[in-house]
């Protein structure tokens, strides 16, 4: 039988990885955004990628 303890530590880590994403995702945002490479790489240089953008980062904020 599985304890509520196991499955407290498979959601502690379970934010832990996505804090660890949450910090890489932060750390290439910023160095596409500070090289212009948004422009270069995807479509998030047009109005419409940009709020697709937007939109799929505030649904991963969110579930967290």
């Amino acid at each position: 039988m599985r304890t509520s303890l196991s499955s407290e530590e498979n959601l502690e880590g379970k934010l832990f990885v996505q804090f660890l994403a949450l910090i890489y995702h932060s750390y290439i945002k910023k160095a596409m955004e500070d090289n212009d490479l948004f422009e270069t790489f995807n479509d998030a240089g047009t109005a419409a990628g940009r709020a697709r953008y937007h939109r799929t980062m505030n649904k991963a904020t969110n579930s967290l």
